[in-house]
C-alpha cells in the first residue's frame, strides 16, 4: 500500500509548512483508522497515548495503537521548481483511499479559497459538509465518547485545524494523490 501526494505550488515552502502539510496527511489518516473502528474510537487509552507522544510535526513514529500493518512511514521528496512530493508506504487499505477522498475535498476547497485570508479559510473548510462527516464528526464523536480528558480532545482539535490550514495554503498551485 502507498499514497504520494504531489504538490505544485507559486513557491516551495519553508521546511515547517512543508511538515505541516505532511503531518496533517498522516494525522488524518490516523484519526480516520480509529475513529473508524468501534473498538478503538471509544477507548481513551488510544487517544490519550497518542496525544502523550506528541502531536507535534516532528513527532516521527505512528502512533502505538496502530497495528504494524495499518502504519504508514513517510518520506518527503522536494524536487524543487515550486515540485514537492510526499510518499507514504503501508496504511490500511480502506483508510487510505478514506484519506485520498479528504485530501482531494480540501484540495477542491483550496481552490476556491485562495484569496480568503487564513482564518477565513480554516472556517470555510471546517464548515464543508464532506470535511466534517469524513474527519470532524468522526473524530470528535469518538473522543467525547471516549470519555477522553478536554485537555486530550483539544489537542487534536488544535492538530486538525493545523492541518487544514498547512492544506489550503493559498501558493498551492495543484494537487495530485494517488493510492496504489
Amino acid at each position: 500500500m502507498s499514497i504520494q501526494i504531489r504538490y505544485r505550488a507559486r513557491v516551495m515552502p519553508i521546511s515547517t509548512q512543508l511538515y505541516q502539510q505532511a503531518k496533517a496527511a498522516e494525522q488524518f489518516y490516523y484519526m480516520m483508522l480509529f475513529a473508524n473502528d468501534p473498538v478503538r474510537a471509544k477507548n481513551c487509552d488510544v487517544w490519550a497515548g497518542w496525544a502523550a507522544m506528541g502531536l507535534h510535526i516532528q513527532v516521527k513514529m505512528p502512533p502505538h495503537a496502530a497495528t504494524a500493518a495499518e502504519r504508514m512511514w513517510l518520506e518527503i521528496d522536494p524536487h524543487g521548481n515550486e515540485l514537492y512530493v510526499y510518499n507514504f508506504t503501508g496504511g490500511e487499505r480502506g483508510t487510505c483511499q478514506r484519506l485520498k477522498s479528504l485530501l482531494t475535498e480540501i484540495d477542491r476547497l483550496r481552490a476556491a479559497l485562495r484569496d480568503q485570508d487564513q482564518a477565513a479559510r480554516l472556517k470555510a473548510v471546517r464548515a464543508d459538509p464532506a470535511v466534517a462527516h469524513q474527519l470532524l464528526e468522526p473524530v470528535q464523536a469518538a473522543l467525547e465518547q471516549s470519555g477522553c480528558s478536554r485537555q486530550v480532545r483539544e489537542q487534536f482539535e488544535f492538530a486538525i485545524n493545523r492541518g487544514l490550514t498547512a492544506l489550503t495554503w493559498p501558493d498551492i498551485e495543484s494537487v495530485e494523490i494517488t493510492v496504489a
